[in-house]
């Protein structure tokens, strides 16, 4: 792996190097992720790019602990090359954006608060609010740290009411009518999301 660009990491006393390569057509960054000592034994995987998430040290800790719970082990397991896919399993922070929606019923987010949500891929990583689409839409579990707005800044909450929303924040308290589509199309947010965890779809593809 070409030290330029590289970063070092030391996870339980071993030394690595890591770096994030981008693809030329952006789909994907590739992580590398090799042991200083043991430098033919490497973890390799595939991001991406339409999830809006860094790629942070805490998470090349994760990933490397998982690679050797399932037998990687440098200068000792037979495989030296080790391809990451358990990504289901990484707790990650991220950035959605949030869009008002018809819903038909009540959906509530909550800074601070720590909920399985519907997100979709569609144009960026996005709430997912009105009727689940198994084939695109999936669901995750993860902590809201922040939601902001262009022009009212941090948000507390958002909670739908039928056609409905309200919105609490620091500088507005506001109820929004799906009637309106300037209004509606105002309020798009950016959310901040810690302890994401994207769930496989066996665990709800039935409801």
């Amino acid at each position: 792996m070409p030290k330029k660009g590289s970063r070092k990491i030391i996870v339980d006393h071993e030394p690595y190097f890591w770096k994030v390569i981008a693809d030329e057509d952006l789909y994907f960054k590739q992580l590398i992720i090799e042991n200083t000592k043991y430098q033919d034994y490497q973890i390799e995987a595939l991001f991406d790019y339409r999830e809006s998430l860094t790629i942070s040290p805490n998470m090349v800790s994760q990933i490397i602990h998982l690679a050797m719970h399932n037998g990687w082990s440098p200068g000792k397991s037979q495989e030296k090359k080790y391809i990451f896919k358990d990504f289901s399993k990484l707790k990650i922070k991220t950035t959605a954006i949030w869009k008002p929606a018809v819903f038909n019923g009540k959906q509530v987010l909550k800074k601070g608060v720590t909920d399985l949500f519907y997100f979709t891929n569609f144009k960026g990583l996005s709430f997912s609010w009105g009727e689940f689409d198994i084939g695109n839409d999936f669901k995750a579990s993860c902590k809201i740290d922040e939601m902001i707005h262009d022009v009212y800044g941090e948000i507390y909450s958002v909670e739908s009411v039928g056609e409905q929303f309200i919105i609490s924040g620091a500088q507005i308290n506001e109820k929004i009518d799906m009637t309106h589509v300037n209004d509606v199309e105002k309020w798009t947010l950016k959310v901040t999301l810690s302890e994401f965890i994207k769930l496989p779809k066996r665990n709800y593809e039935n409801t």
